[in-house]
């Protein structure tokens, strides 16, 4: 987990973590970009989770788009949060929370498989106290 936060701190900070460089600028900044943008008007349903127009993907995982869906699980139609979520409810979130950057994890090992309630919950409660 320590590995993984590290690099996707790198990924969300242009590459570097801790004053250390681990990527290119270019190459955190593409695995941060809308990759299926790229592809213009004629996007295949396979580069649209769920078939959303709301949800891109970049290289890091799903994005939100302006209109992303809230339809509660892993969705909360934030736009601009990367996320995440892998085999025995793995996840992570990261927001840019206008300015105030926020990356939340979460590495259960839990079967069956969260529906994204609890990372979505946690990034939820985290702007909360930000606001605070």
């Amino acid at each position: 987990m320590d590995d993984y936060a590290k690099f996707l701190l790198a990924v969300t900070s242009g590459g570097e973590h801790c004053g250390v460089r681990i990527l290119s600028v270019q190459s955190a900044e593409l695995m941060m970009s809308d990759l299926s943008s790229l592809l213009g008007s004629r996007v295949p349903s396979s580069a649209r989770p769920y078939d959303d127009a709301g949800l891109g993907l970049s290289g890091i995982g799903e994005l939100q788009r302006q209109k992303a869906p809230s339809w509660g699980g892993w969705f909360d139609g934030v736009p601009g949060v990367r996320q995440w979520g892998g085999a025995a409810s793995c996840a992570f979130k990261f927001d840019p929370n206008k300015g105030q950057p926020i990356l939340v994890m979460v590495m259960t090992q839990a079967l069956p498989q969260d529906d994204g309630t609890t990372i979505t919950t946690l990034l939820k409660d985290v702007r909360e106290v930000l606001r605070l």
